[in-house]
């Protein structure tokens, strides 16, 4: 009797050691982005734009994100963002619809060439062209929307921070994107 139990014990033993081995992926999720509408509000200027992401996925529930942007409005008013995100999935990231929420660090560069003219006399003016440079630099929290089927993604950003330029304003970006699963 007693060693059947031993027998036993030691089998139920083994196949429960057995049933904690873990499996692992072979390789993490990674998503190449192109972003053919970015539209974003910076201290009372709307811009539009396109831009370009990276994802990789650190863990089932967590990525890091690093999208580029290009913004144009007309009239000389230009200039690039970056913004380096960390993506939580609380539903996880190996799904056909998720969600994912995350801070953010946001950097933009933006040019703005505008023209005055000196007035010397009725007959007489100057026109001088001018260029300012705008460094912005803020913080951003990202809520978003994917959508995976096979290799294909689509994503609905939006994220909502605070940019330090003169002064503490806000920003709103909201960007759209198609990408594909590596």
């Amino acid at each position: 009797m007693k060693s059947l139990l031993i027998v036993l014990l030691g089998i139920l033993s083994a196949s429960s050691l057995y049933a904690q081995e873990e499996i692992t992926k072979e390789k993490p999720v990674q998503i190449l982005s192109l972003q053919p509408i970015v539209i974003g509000a910076y201290s009372e200027s709307s811009v539009m734009g396109i831009g370009v992401s990276y994802e990789r996925e650190i863990s089932n529930k967590m990525a890091w994100q690093l999208p580029v942007q290009y913004y144009f409005k007309g009239n000389g008013y230009e200039g690039f963002g970056i913004s380096p995100t960390l993506k939580l999935y609380p539903f996880g990231l190996d799904r056909t619809v998720t969600w994912s929420v995350g801070p953010g660090l946001r950097y933009s560069l933006v040019k703005d060439d505008y023209y005055y003219y000196s007035h010397d006399s009725y007959y007489n003016s100057s026109r001088y062209e001018n260029a300012e440079f705008e460094s912005v630099f803020g913080f951003e929290v990202q809520n978003g929307l994917g959508i995976n089927i096979d290799r294909f993604n689509f994503g609905i950003n939006s994220s909502l921070g605070l940019n330090y330029t003169q002064g503490i304003t806000g920003t709103f970006i909201n960007t759209m994107t198609i990408g594909i699963r590596l």
